[in-house]
């Protein structure tokens, strides 16, 4: 299996010639992006290589001092913009006739006709000649540079360079002996754990990532762009975190993941009423789906296909009663089950992926997941805390290893 990962290495700050040439560079890959997005729009191509038949020759002679290949990821990048374009456009979330990239920030580097890492050192292929672009990586980051051999994209901010690099690797994923569901909540993210010998309910506290959003929010606009790019940082450094103890806590108890599918959920946010709708496009549910997948794959964690979220936390698991709740506690007024929703929306998510679990093989039945009384493992990311009492055992402790 390949696993993916992306990293962004900032460049070293550029003054002189070196930055000059970049923007040029970057001025004359978005003009053509552009002129092959009109192109593709007006005759309705969907081809690479009916753009490639139409437009190269003629950007070729227009560019002659440019490396060929900036010209075939222009192409590449403007039928992707196309794509995306189509697809807005056809849900209605769009007026315009054809998308524009006046403001394109990113150069696409398909291989090392473009681009090569020399220590810490990217060589930019700029036609006529090479660019030398010394690297700032960090410790973390250093360690994947001879790695990076395709896939990368140049990208500017402000008055800074980064290199986005896509690094891949074969993985073996294991063979799990158990299973973990995961619920992913504004303020927390739980899990169910469940092996042969073993069952163990995690509770992570995310509640700050929400907080530093929201005081985000409510902040005057004038002072918004001083405080984004740090607010943006601290909570996704919280999710990161949290995602990665999920994940590590995955591999070292050897079993395979499964999470509820949220693919489409603003949808139904988007209709609610307006302090709702802010409220809950603040969850960075995407986020942390996104992260814990692609954690998982880099480590070779296995995952099952993601189950319905529908109903999840309102279902009763004894009885199969559905019905409407209030607040974090779920009590069941037929049959009188009553624990945290939470809890009912893994043992809901692991039922959903039974017939999943079957073809895996692990060794335990649904009626299992019923009247459990494990430990809790509960952990934030700022430090340890108590969950509610009144429901099971509890053990606390620091993910960050304190």
């Amino acid at each position: 299996m390949a696993a993916v990962k992306c990293i962004q290495i900032p460049i070293v700050p550029l003054v002189g010639r070196k930055e000059r040439t970049l923007s040029e560079l970057l001025k004359a890959y978005s003009d053509i992006v552009q002129q092959s997005i009109d192109y593709t729009i007006e005759m309705g191509i969907t081809s690479r290589k009916r753009l490639h038949e139409a437009l190269y020759e003629k950007l070729r002679a227009k560019y002659p001092n440019l490396a060929s290949h900036y010209i075939y990821t222009s192409f590449t990048m403007a039928l992707g913009i196309c794509k995306s374009f189509k697809k807005r456009k056809k849900l209605g979330l769009t007026k315009r006739d054809k998308p524009e990239v006046s403001n394109l920030n990113s150069l696409m580097l398909d291989d090392y006709h473009l681009f090569k890492i020399e220590g810490k050192v990217l060589r930019l292929n700029i036609g006529n000649g090479h660019l030398y672009l010394p690297l700032k990586p960090t410790r973390f980051q250093e360690r994947f540079l001879e790695e990076i051999r395709q896939g990368a994209m140049l990208v500017k901010r402000g008055d800074r360079w980064f290199l986005n690099a896509t690094i891949k690797r074969d993985v073996q994923p294991y063979e799990p002996i158990g299973i973990i569901a995961y619920d992913i909540n504004e303020k927390s993210v739980d899990a169910l754990l469940v092996k042969e010998e073993k069952t163990e309910w995690i509770h992570i506290d995310i509640s700050e990532a929400k907080h530093i959003q929201k005081r985000y929010q409510e902040i005057r606009e004038r002072k918004r762009r001083y405080i984004k790019g740090k607010a943006r940082r601290k909570a996704n450094n919280i999710l990161h975190v949290a995602t990665k103890f999920l994940v590590e806590k995955a591999l070292e108890e050897k079993v395979v993941i499964v999470t509820e599918d949220i693919k489409g959920i603003n949808k139904g946010i988007n209709r609610k009423g307006k302090g709702v709708r802010r409220r809950l496009n603040l969850w960075s549910h995407g986020k942390i789906s996104f992260q814990m997948n692609y954690k998982a794959d880099w480590l070779g964690v296995p995952r099952l296909k993601d189950v319905d979220a529908k109903n999840n936390s309102k279902t009763c698991p004894v009885c199969g009663d559905a019905r409407a709740r209030k607040g974090w506690v779920f009590k069941c007024k037929k049959c009188g089950y009553e624990t945290s929703s939470h809890q009912i929306a893994c043992i809901n998510i692991l039922k959903k992926a039974l017939p999943q679990m079957s073809r895996v093989g692990i060794p335990f039945s649904a009626k299992a997941l019923v009247g459990l009384s494990p430990k809790w493992l509960v952990a934030t990311v700022k430090g340890t805390k108590p969950v509610r009492e009144g429901l099971h055992r509890q053990k606390t402790i620091n993910i960050y290893g304190g």
